[in-house]
């Protein structure tokens, strides 16, 4: 073999050589790149990740702030509702006692009545009936005296009792009236 062939042989080795180093470098950077395409990509795929998650995050916040605003509204509703049917049932109920009271005074009233034109009646017919004696037989302090004397004073008429009634005059006229008692 002659110096040129192997010079040649040599070359070409120097060549593969090259050619494979060339070859492991672009290996090398096609790797270094896809790595860095690839974490490029991860980390792109993390960020819209990041941001959906927090959108869904906010939505879903968003979600239960409308939810409690919407209970909130239906439990003031309710609470209103309650407190007008609980105003309305009191209102009822002091109409109802209020009839009540005014049905027993008024039947109250009505039996007074009834017993008072009762007893009138059955007194108007009657006289009156004031027999004392005296105290101590033979005595001018007992008996009616005072009685007498107090007619007297008053000038009552003595002659008969005509229902339980209240004389009473009037300034102006001087005349004695009378008038029924309203027990």
């Amino acid at each position: 073999m002659s110096r040129e062939s192997r010079r040649k042989q040599k070359k070409a080795r120097m060549a593969a050589k090259d050619a494979a180093r060339k070859a492991e470098r672009r290996a090398r950077d096609a790797a270094r790149q896809a790595q860095a395409l690839a974490a490029q990509q991860q980390a792109a795929l993390a960020e819209q990740m990041k941001i959906y998650k927090e959108s869904m995050e906010r939505q879903a916040s968003e979600n239960r702030a409308a939810n409690l605003k919407i209970l909130q509204q239906a439990q003031d509703e309710r609470s209103r509702w309650m407190d007008d049917s609980r105003r309305a049932a009191a209102a009822s109920q002091a109409r109802e006692d209020a009839r009540l009271r005014a049905v027993q005074l008024q039947s109250s009233r009505d039996r007074n009545n009834a017993r008072v034109s009762a007893a009138n009646q059955l007194v108007q017919g009657t006289q009156a009936n004031v027999d004392m004696g005296e105290a101590f037989p033979g005595s001018d302090l007992g008996g009616t005296t005072q009685f007498r004397r107090r007619k007297q004073q008053f000038k009552t008429k003595g002659a008969g009792y005509t229902g339980l009634s209240i004389k009473s005059g009037s300034s102006d006229s001087g005349s004695a009236q009378n008038k029924m008692v309203n027990v």
